[in-house]
């Protein structure tokens, strides 16, 4: 299961992170 989360986590932070700084600029 690791192997799975470790990159989907990336996915939803990376996400997060582009959606915020979108809604900021």
């Amino acid at each position: 299961m690791g192997i799975v989360v470790g990159p989907l986590m990336r996915f939803v932070l990376l996400e997060l992170f582009l959606s915020s700084v979108a809604r900021l600029g």
